[in-house]
């Protein structure tokens, strides 16, 4: 569904908000404030955050959780994620599931 104006910017304000590397350009960018901003809803209470111009889909999440943006959108933007670093052993764990700490 179509999504008001402040719902759009309530979403921009939370993503700027858990993304500090995200500039306002780039944000812009992804969400033009002119553009109009569909929400999607799946099951398992997934939310499609997406383009009404493009249909292309910009994040998504889960519940009332964060925001996570698509690989889409990371190559068209730049990598603006956290990046953590592990010793090659804890590679395979990770990807088996283990949490980091």
């Amino acid at each position: 569904a179509s999504l008001k104006s402040s719902v759009q910017r309530a979403i921009a304000t939370k993503v700027a908000e858990q993304y500090p590397a995200l500039s306002e350009e780039v944000l812009e960018l992804a969400m033009p404030k002119k553009d109009q901003i569909t929400q999607v809803k799946c099951q398992d209470h997934v939310n499609l955050i997406a383009s009404a111009s493009t249909k292309e889909i910009l994040f998504f999440n889960q519940r009332e959780g964060p925001f996570y943006p698509t690989l889409r959108l990371l190559h068209k933007t730049g990598d603006f994620m956290e990046k953590v670093q592990v010793d090659a052993g804890a590679i395979a764990p990770l990807i088996g599931g283990a949490a980091l700490m």
